[in-house]
Formats: structure tokens, C-alpha cells, sequence
């Protein structure tokens, strides 16, 4: 049966395991992660990540490495670097079919190997393999020559630049292009083995295991640094008035984005409000700037609202006629003043609805459910899903009115076309 929450098996300050025991899914899942506060040295784990699966010491290339997860009944990797709030994560995932309805020591084989591919990757000289090296260094480079391509994308990366300039979110999870170019591989191997190594680690598990298992995965993997708590970032910028910024690129379309800013604390039950003045607000088709702006007044191609995790921010996304900029500016921050005044019970219970199926989905996927968790631990580890759902459930109106009257335009940012 479904557990409520994770469990904590192990816990010292730069290293903490939790399981969520369920017999839900057929799999079982592990995911190590390691993460840091976001620097200049941030695309150099986004490119480590890309290269230690591409093979390991006894897997020295993909096809070998890809072999091996096959024969371990399809067991699937991914590696992968995410922004959460301030800190960049570094995750391994590993999921295998259940070990009690196939055996053959899957669990041992599947732990060897995530062992492997994070502290033993393929090296050469002492250093990253060249080739793969080279390889996924043109591949970074790549993607961010042609993010220009991807306009929403780049717009958004564009704007949370320009918003949080001098703060560690500000920073790109890519780098940029001067900022790979410059990347040795001996500046890199130096620092996946004398930083990513030694940051602090998270290991989860989702499924069902037993308690050898457990024991083998947190003797493999814990790390005894005494001076590693989770350190809270979340500053509060004021800005005497928005800023604005719009550049021009040869397109058609305008993607305009707002950005609110608000003090709320991730750990205060007045979360729940903004989580439901956020549905109200933007998030859902039901919600009043896509009902007001797209449906009624016809003023954009689309328009949503999101809350960056882990980050004191609020963003509004739409895709514009620039004629129409300076309305979708003014009804966007009408629509917000009014919230702050008026709200239906209706209008409260199907975002209550909305917002709690949405939490309750979670528990659908194990990847997912583990990075829910990662996040509310980089926040406090005391809050957990239930704690967040009666947050929900006991919010009122005047809540959500409180946080609709606190938040504050921060910035304005178009990509607009040059006609």
C-alpha cells in the first residue's frame, strides 16, 4: 500500500536518505543527487552530467553501458542537472523492475552500476575521455547557439536574466557561449571529482526493498561533512518601480513576460494561498487572464502564470501582438489588484480542485514524486505533500486576497519582432 510520505532512514548534514515504501509500481527506483549553490561553475556540472553516461570503467562506451541495462531487464538511466530556487542538483536516477518478481540479484547489479557510472567513469590520462569530452562540449555549445531558435524558451531565459541579475537564479543552467568555449578537460575532470564528489547528497528510494539493500546503497554513497546545512537564499529584491526591458529580434510574434516578486515564506502556511492565487490568477485554462485576455478580449495567442520552485517570484508567460503590449500590461495588473479584492467561493473550490489533483498526480510517477521531494528539502525538510495539500485545503479567500494585495511587478520583459 501507498506510504503517506518519504521516511527518513539517514540524516547528518551532507547527507540524508529517505525511502517512500509503496507497492504501487512494478519498479523500483533510486536516485542520487548532488547539489550546490549556483556559481559560474554551474555548466560544468550541466556538462559532467552529459558525459558520465556515456560510459564507465567496466562500461567503457554507450553501447556497452546500454547492453548492460538491458540485461538488467531494461533498466533505465538518466543523468541529469536542474535548477531549484538557488541550488543547481545533479541527479542520477536508476530504475529497475522490482527485484521480488524477477530476482537475479537485480538490486546488487543495479547499485554496482549507479556506484560506477558516479564515482568511476571512463577516464583517459586522468581526465574525462577526450573524445566524449570534445563531443559533449559541442553538443552544449550547440544548444546554446540555437537557442535563439527556440523563441519562448530563449525569451524566458532572456527575462529570468535580466529579473534576477546578481542573483544566483539569474544564472544560466547552460553557461553561456564564452563560458563553455573557455572549459578545459582538465578543468573539468578537477572539478567533477574535486567538487561534485564531495557536495552534499541526497539518495532516495520508491518502491519496495528490503532493509540489506537500503543499508548497502547508504554505506556506498553517505558522506560525514559536519558543515554542510542547506543554506536559505530566498533574498527580497525591491526595485523603486518595474523595470522594463524589450529587445528586438526578427519575428513576428511578441513573447512578453511579467515578473511579481512576493515575501512569502515557502515554510508558512500562507503558501497554500499563493499556490491558489496562482491557479486563479493564470495557471489554468479556468483562471482569469486566460479567461479575460484570450478568451474575452482576444489580446494574445495564449497567457499563463507560474511559480519558479524554490524561488520568491511569480511569472506571467504570453505570446502577443505588440500593438496589444501596453493593454496586456494594464488588465494583467487589473486583473491581479482585483483578485486582491474580489473572489468567488466558486472560483476558490475549483482551485482548491484543481490544485490538489494536481499534488495527487505526483504520487502517479517515482521520478517525479522524488524531485517533489529534493525540492521541499532544499526549502525545509519538514514540509511534505500532505503538509502542502492542508495548507490547500485550509486556505480561505481572504488568504488568497492577502497574497494577491502583497505581490509586487517587479519586471517587464518583451521579445519583440522588428516590424
Amino acid at each position: 500500500m501507498l506510504q503517506n510520505e518519504f521516511k527518513t532512514l539517514y540524516n547528518v548534514p551532507s547527507f540524508v536518505t529517505e525511502i517512500f515504501e509503496t507497492d504501487k509500481f512494478t519498479t523500483q527506483n533510486i536516485v542520487l543527487s548532488a547539489y550546490r549553490l549556483i556559481d559560474e561553475k554551474t555548466p560544468l556540472a550541466t556538462l559532467a552530467g552529459r558525459i558520465i553516461q556515456r560510459g564507465t570503467k567496466n562500461f567503457d562506451s554507450p553501447y556497452k553501458l546500454t547492453r548492460y541495462l538491458y540485461s538488467l531487464n531494461g533498466a533505465i538511466l538518466k543523468v541529469n542537472t536542474v535548477k531549484l530556487g538557488d541550488y543547481q542538483v545533479f541527479l542520477i536516477a536508476l530504475k529497475i523492475l522490482n527485484e521480488g518478481f524477477f530476482g537475479q540479484n537485480l538490486f546488487e547489479k543495479s547499485l554496482s552500476l549507479l556506484e560506477e557510472i558516479f564515482l568511476s567513469p571512463i577516464l583517459q590520462n586522468e581526465n574525462f575521455k577526450e573524445d566524449y569530452f570534445l563531443e559533449e562540449k559541442n553538443n552544449l555549445l550547440s544548444e546554446i547557439r540555437t537557442l535563439i531558435n527556440d523563441r519562448p524558451r530563449y525569451a524566458l531565459e532572456r527575462f529570468i536574466k535580466i529579473m534576477c541579475k546578481n542573483e544566483r537564479f539569474g544564472i544560466s543552467n547552460l553557461g553561456s557561449e564564452e563560458e563553455v568555449e573557455k572549459i578545459s578537460n582538465d578543468e573539468l575532470s578537477h572539478f567533477y571529482f574535486e567538487s561534485i564528489l564531495k557536495d552534499n547528497r541526497f539518495l532516495h528510494f520508491v518502491g519496495e526493498f528490503n532493509d540489506d539493500n537500503i543499508d548497502k546503497a547508504v554505506n556506498t554513497f553517505k558522506l560525514n561533512k559536519n558543515d554542510a546545512e542547506i543554506e536559505n537564499c530566498n533574498e527580497i529584491v525591491i526595485k523603486h518601480k518595474p523595470e522594463v526591458v524589450i529587445e528586438k529580434e526578427k519575428i513576428q510574434q511578441t513573447w512578453l513576460f511579467l515578473g511579481y516578486r512576493h515575501n512569502i515564506a515557502s515554510n508558512s502556511p500562507l503558501y497554500g494561498a499563493l499556490i491558489l492565487f496562482n491557479a486563479i490568477f493564470g495557471k489554468f485554462s479556468t483562471s482569469r487572464l486566460f479567461a479575460e485576455l484570450r478568451e474575452k478580449m482576444g489580446l494574445c495567442y495564449y497567457i499563463s502564470s507560474s511559480i519558479p520552485a524554490n524561488k520568491n517570484i511569480l511569472i506571467v508567460s504570453s505570446a502577443i501582438i505588440w500593438k496589444n503590449y501596453k493593454k496586456i500590461v494594464e488588465t494583467t495588473e487589473k486583473i491581479r489588484l482585483n483578485i486582491s479584492r474580489d473572489i468567488l467561493d466558486n472560483e476558490l473550490n475549483i482551485a482548491k480542485k484543481l490544485t490538489i489533483s494536481g499534488l495527487r498526480s505526483i504520487e502517479d510517477d517515482s521520478l517525479t514524486l522524488i524531485s517533489s521531494r529534493i525540492e521541499f528539502l532544499l526549502r525545509d525538510p519538514l514540509i511534505n505533500l500532505s503538509k502542502l495539500k492542508k495548507w490547500i485545503e485550509d486556505t480561505n479567500i481572504e488568504d488568497v486576497k492577502r497574497v494577491a494585495s502583497e505581490l509586487w511587478l517587479d519586471t517587464i520583459y518583451a521579445l519583440r519582432g522588428e516590424l
